[in-house]
């Protein structure tokens, strides 16, 4: 169901899907608490949209893109 969270197949991430229309969407992954990547302070969310734009931030809300989404 669009817009709703859900667990990665493994437990490592909640995903969830916003934004959406015909042409644009936003994906966002945030570790589960308790999960196998709880302990992941450093790159707590992902975030990317329809056109490649990423985004990550820590546990302080903090930006972490070029941490956690090296090119």
């Amino acid at each position: 169901d669009l817009g709703m969270p859900a667990a990665s197949p493994d437990g490592y991430y909640e995903v969830a899907i916003s934004n959406t229309s015909a042409t644009t969407y936003t994906l966002q992954a945030t570790h589960m608490a308790g999960g196998k990547q709880d302990d992941d302070d450093e790159c707590e969310m992902f975030q990317t949209d329809q056109d490649d734009v990423q985004y990550a931030e820590n546990s302080a809300n903090q930006d972490k893109t070029t941490t956690c989404w090296p090119r």
